[in-house]
């Protein structure tokens, strides 16, 4: 029997109080026709589906109360439909939902067990359809629990709050929908139809509160929101952040979109007052300090851009970003006068090159600085520096055509012979050097300390050439003083006292591969 013939066999019941339903092995034989489990569900989702009669619908109920607990793992796709096909029919939602609370032995016990937020969700709307409001609360709080970013949830949440007369946490739940949790109002215009319905019910919903909320900066918040990212309508935008701080000043992140907002109306000035503002509350707010920074450098005011660009890595001395903007600001040659500060800038070409020195030590064989120091250290005529700088390149990142000839011109500049096969042995020391710290570190480890370790008895362990290994023993005290001291007349290296944590950190540091004894740092 086809699908369809089993589906008109159920519609022909006409008297469900005489309808059979007897329960087998893998199914059910409902008045003589007999259904696998899997057949039932794809059976009734079909009938619920397609039926228009809701005579025909409810007396389907029927055959589901006879079915009784076992037809429970059929009602979240069955109750999707009847919240999205049947939300205007209140009758046939009031039957269905009383044919639930009889299989399931009680909604509130019921809905405690429930983990899937579709399901709760759907069941929340059915609810909120027939003002059933306490379970929908407790559909709607479980749904946001288990699933905080889906703003539908919030969004109803705040509805029921309305609802029952509880302003505050329909405000509330609002907030969390659009601020703290769910809706991405920054990603923009929306598109499709279930998004843009979302949109249109959030934005009525808010004017909703707002007839009763008049001034609450919540609410003044959200519509500058809605005015920036909906309708790009950023002078409107503008009132309401400045009318969310008149009633709460301490909404940092309006003062934010302000910044923003009034770049693009072309306001400098205010964008600046704005920064200031924080400032004054927070020196230490390195978002504003940073938004103040660019904001200067935008308007090639370099003299305050700088300034600012120094207070932040003051506060942030790791932040490459700064160190980038200082590097390249102080090589800046420009003659404009910026028109806050009214000061000329003069570019200082020796402190560029100590910001790209510290640049440097966070990513050594960054390709972007390498060039930019490159350049710097040409112009500032540091050409043995320049060289230095290119063949540690070409030993990490491996043969390169243009750094060759890079290389080739500093060391005319140099009055130097250029030997290529020479060069590449330099360069291949330079790759090779690294794998011999974890040697040194673990002869380092088995001598006493205070005790003088000459250098060629340091060489011959690591297996390395001894004109060399100084240059590596220097670096190494060099970048770690606490280590010991390398005495360079007597050729000598002397291990200091409670060394013991520092040894294994560097051991730990420069580890090295199994399998090719390569250096690698122990985090990857």
């Amino acid at each position: 029997m086809s699908l369809d013939e089993k589906i008109s066999h159920i519609l022909k019941i006409k008297n469900t109080d005489t309808c059979t339903v007897t329960q087998i092995e893998d199914g059910w034989v409902i008045d003589a026709l007999p259904l696998k489990d899997d057949e039932l569900s794809i059976l009734f989702n079909k009938l619920f589906l397609e039926t228009p009669s809701e005579k025909k619908r409810t007396s389907l109920l029927t055959i589901i109360l006879k079915i009784g607990s076992d037809f429970i793992p059929s009602l979240p796709s069955l109750t999707h439909i009847v919240s999205t096909t049947w939300f205007s029919e209140l009758k046939f939602i009031q039957s269905y939902l009383k044919t639930i609370a009889k299989i399931s032995g009680g909604f509130q016990s019921y809905i405690e067990n429930l983990t899937d937020y579709r399901y709760l969700a759907d069941l929340g709307l059915l609810f909120e359809y027939v003002k059933q409001y306490e379970l929908a609360l407790s559909c709607w709080s479980k749904v946001v629990q288990f699933k905080n970013d889906f703003f539908f949830g919030w969004l109803h949440l705040s509805r029921i709050h309305f609802s029952t007369g509880d302003l505050n946490q329909s405000l509330l739940s609002v907030w969390n929908g659009v601020v703290n949790y769910g809706y991405d109002i920054p990603s923009g215009v929306l598109s499709g139809k279930i998004d843009t319905k979302y949109r249109l019910d959030f934005e009525s919903h808010i004017d909703v509160l707002q007839k009763k909320l008049k001034e609450n900066y919540m609410l003044s918040f959200i519509r500058g929101l809605i005015s920036h990212h909906f309708y790009k309508d950023n002078r409107t935008a503008i009132n309401h952040f400045i009318k969310c701080l008149r009633l709460n000043p301490n909404v940092v992140e309006a003062q934010y979109y302000l910044i923003r907002l009034f770049g693009l109306v072309g306001n400098r000035r205010l964008q600046i007052d704005t920064c200031n503002r924080i400032l004054s509350n927070d020196p230490t707010q390195t978002k504003a300090l940073a938004q103040l920074a660019k904001i200067h450098e935008s308007a090639k005011d370099y003299f305050l851009a700088v300034k600012h660009f120094e207070q932040l890595l003051e506060l942030e001395p790791e932040n490459e970003e700064w160190l980038i903007k200082l590097a390249s600001l102080f090589k800046i040659s420009s003659l404009t006068v910026g028109s806050t500060s009214k000061k000329s800038w003069k570019r200082d070409l020796a402190a560029s090159y100590l910001y790209y020195k510290k640049l440097m030590k966070f990513h050594p064989t960054n390709f972007t600085q390498t060039n930019e120091f490159y350049s710097l250290l040409l112009e500032i005529k540091n050409y043995p520096e320049a060289k230095e700088l290119l063949l540690d390149y070409l030993a990490s990142e491996g043969f390169n055509k243009e750094y060759m000839r890079k290389l080739e011109s500093v060391y005319l500049w140099m009055k130097e012979p250029f030997d290529a096969p020479t060069v590449l042995k330099e360069i291949n020391y330079r790759r090779e050097k690294d794998s011999a710290y974890p040697r040194i570190l673990e002869f380092l480890s088995k001598v006493r300390s205070n005790i003088p370790v000459t250098l060629p008895r340091i060489a011959k362990f690591v297996n390395f050439p001894e004109e060399r290994m100084e240059s590596l023993l220097k670096k190494l005290v060099e970048d770690n003083p606490d280590l010991g001291e390398y005495l360079t007349l007597e050729q000598v290296f002397i291990r200091k006292e409670n060394t013991e944590v520092l040894l294994h950190n560097l051991t730990e540091r420069y580890s090295t591969c199994y399998y090719c004894g390569n250096p690698f740092e122990s985090i990857e």
